[in-house]
């Protein structure tokens, strides 16, 4: 290699062709070389994501507070199987619990469907209803994967189940 004047520019010859190419390319040669994902740069980090890749790694239970634009819609239990540095998270065998507002309309006129034929031929979660409060409902289903985007989480614990 041969260094031409101020430009640090270098000239590398490949027999009888001679090829310049400036420190920036020979940088980034060098971090392609030194390329870690996001997983290996957990294991070595501190605060918040160590605990979460701890709980993935060990399958620790998490238990994910979801939110809604007034405040907390609801929460998940389940289990970490990846996430990212934007704590988008894939989950695994999951319970999922919401809020929501009862929807007071009118019945529709005509004659009723029967829906069951519909849901059964598709892998729809039954979606189960645990409480009713006057204007409210609390709604719980069983996913078995779930991507969350890490937009709409509040709060994420270790699930502590107590029998």
């Amino acid at each position: 290699m041969k260094v031409i004047g101020e430009s640090r520019l270098a000239v590398v010859y490949y027999g009888n062709l001679s090829v310049p190419y400036s420190n920036a390319e020979e940088k980034n040669q060098r971090n392609l070389t030194n390329y870690r994902n996001i997983l290996s740069r957990m294991e070595n980090s501190l605060g918040p994501l160590q605990v979460l890749h701890n709980c993935m790694e060990t399958k620790l239970r998490i238990k994910v507070f979801t939110r809604s634009a007034r405040g907390i819609r609801g929460f998940i239990e389940a289990y970490v199987a990846a996430f990212d540095k934007h704590w988008n998270l894939a989950l695994e065998d999951c319970t999922e619990t919401w809020t929501r507002k009862i929807k007071r309309k009118a019945p529709a006129l005509g004659l009723p469907i029967k829906l069951d034929d519909i849901i059964e031929e598709e892998d729809v979660p039954k979606v189960i209803v645990k409480e009713t409060n006057g204007k409210t409902e609390t709604l719980m289903r069983h996913v078995s994967q779930m991507l969350l985007r890490g937009e709409q989480i509040a709060i994420i614990q270790q699930y502590l189940h107590m029998k």
